[in-house]
């Protein structure tokens, strides 16, 4: 069974034992962006701190893959504005309009 675009897909490249950042993660979506990239969606807790990791990850000369500084950490807190953000896109995308809501 095709899991869903966007799906986390355990079969796409290498695990991720071994990679040395961060403290801690789960990988919740994988975005292969060519044969060297790819853009990971996380939960990671770095310096003792969780949230959500969006960010672009490259494979080495080494062959493993390491995060570049191409990202954004999205804290517990700001994660109901950005879901609803999310979900106001996608409205919009399947109404094929992308005119911005006012400023309130």
């Amino acid at each position: 069974m095709k899991s869903a675009p966007g799906a986390y897909d355990p079969t796409f490249g290498p695990p991720l034992m071994g990679e040395p950042w961060p403290d801690e993660q789960a990988t919740l979506a994988r975005f292969p962006r060519g044969g060297e990239h790819e853009t990971r969606v996380q939960i990671a807790k770095t310096g003792g701190r969780l949230g959500v990791s969006v960010r672009l990850w490259i494979r080495g000369r080494d062959g493993h893959w390491h995060p570049t500084r191409r990202g954004v950490c999205i804290s517990p807190v700001e994660l109901g504005v950005l879901a609803a953000s999310i979900d106001e896109a996608r409205s919009r995308l399947a109404a094929g309009g992308v005119r911005a809501a006012r400023p309130s």
